[in-house]
């Protein structure tokens, strides 16, 4: 083999080296480009996945930091909203997980939670219909002298 022969097989092969090299640089950018994607990707969907957990109701009043699920019955019928105040409707029962307290005031007709030391709380209210003497009209009767009660 001459030397021009050498030079060229010489020159031949850097310029093979730096084709690997561009090849290589640029297989290595493109992989890293995927990567950084589904990196972004996989963000965006945990946050999107993290805005559409939403809790149904909160009881701001009386805790800020803790949410609570209130689940209602009328008369056992499930319902969205509470009862108007004077409807003839009573609380039955108040039943709450997580060891938390349900109460109801009577006179700001609203709930309240207490004991509240997890979040997610769920609480089930139940309503029904009071009952209602249409002759006494919800009124104790007034004995006239001589009369005894009789107890049942």
């Amino acid at each position: 083999m001459n030397r021009r022969d050498m030079k060229l097989e010489k020159f031949q092969n850097l310029k093979k080296k730096k084709q690997e090299k561009l090849f290589f640089t640029i297989g290595a950018v493109l992989v890293l480009l995927v990567a950084a994607i589904l990196v972004y990707r996989s963000y965006a969907i945990y946050q999107e996945k993290q805005e559409l957990n939403v809790i149904k109701g909160s009881v701001p009043e009386y805790m800020s930091d803790y949410d609570v699920n209130l689940a209602l019955t009328i008369d056992g019928a499930p319902a969205t909203t509470f009862p108007a105040k004077g409807s003839g409707k009573a609380v039955e029962s108040i039943v709450c997980d997580k060891e938390a307290n349900g109460l109801w005031d009577y006179e700001n007709w609203n709930i309240i939670v207490r004991n509240v030391t997890k979040t997610r709380t769920k609480c089930q209210v139940n309503f029904v219909t009071k009952y209602t003497d249409t002759i006494l009209n919800g009124a104790d009767p007034v004995l006239s002298e001589g009369l005894i009660p009789v107890v049942i």
